[in-house]
């Protein structure tokens, strides 16, 4: 089963997956600016969060981008909408950022 990518021109929209299937969601992030990537909320019985990784851009400059990749297993039927924000960790969550939003619909069978 292949793994559903999502990436930041993906914001606001939904995707399907079947139970087992992974949902990955790309986005940039420069963590040496102190922002990262965060998950807010997501339904736990929907999905499950395996984490995250950081890959450094090509270049491999110091204090250079990358993108965060964070990794969901569908599990049961249902819908789910995946929230992340783009903060700094010491910073109050109430202060605003960058928010990244999209809907993960598990389905039993593929529609078409």
């Amino acid at each position: 089963m292949a793994d559903i990518l999502i990436f930041q021109a993906d914001r606001n929209q939904e995707r399907q997956a079947l139970p087992g299937q992974r949902v990955l969601i790309q986005l940039p992030e420069n963590p040496t600016t102190g922002y990262q990537w965060q998950i807010e909320t997501f339904d736990p019985r929907v999905l499950t969060a395996s984490g995250s990784d950081f890959a450094a851009s090509s270049g491999g400059l110091l204090g250079g981008g990358g993108l965060r990749t964070f990794v969901f297993t569908a599990q049961t039927p249902g819908s789910t909408p995946v929230r992340l924000v783009y903060r700094r960790s010491w910073e109050p969550k109430t202060q605003a950022g960058e928010a990244f939003e999209v809907r993960i619909q598990v389905r039993m069978k593929a529609q078409p």
